[in-house]
């Protein structure tokens, strides 16, 4: 009945136990295409407040990721996949590009430094 949900990483997420790197777009691309709003930025109206609602509870979800233990990135982009390409290389959340923050996590793997203590900021 519920089982759509394990393709959401808001529901999968709590159930791995193996470290990971989350990286989330607050305003993921394709799910605001997808979702309600269909189309590109800039929204207004209705459109606006969606966009604003979906990228608050995409924050939400990531900081329960990060109480939870997990190291993760959450700009405040419309980007989707942006890993696949040039781009991860090039977007930078608080100054810091986000390629060079999941490569520090990395090769400290599963050491729990710095970058899992510290509380993520508000994006929004």
């Amino acid at each position: 009945e519920d089982h759509w949900r394990c393709i959401c990483g808001e529901y999968t997420l709590p159930h791995l136990r193996e470290d990971y790197f989350l990286i989330a777009y607050l305003y993921d691309s394709f799910q605001l295409t997808a979702l309600e709003v269909w189309m590109h930025p800039p929204y207004e109206g209705a459109r606006l407040e969606y966009a604003e609602s979906f990228a608050q509870h995409m924050n939400n979800t990531v900081r329960e990721v990060h109480r939870a233990g997990k190291a993760v990135s959450a700009p405040a982009c419309y980007l989707h996949c942006a890993t696949e390409d040039s781009r991860f290389h090039a977007v930078a959340a608080d100054g810091v590009i986000v390629s060079a923050l999941f490569l520090e996590w990395y090769n400290n793997t599963r050491a729990n430094t710095s970058l899992s203590s510290q509380e993520p900021r508000d994006a929004l």
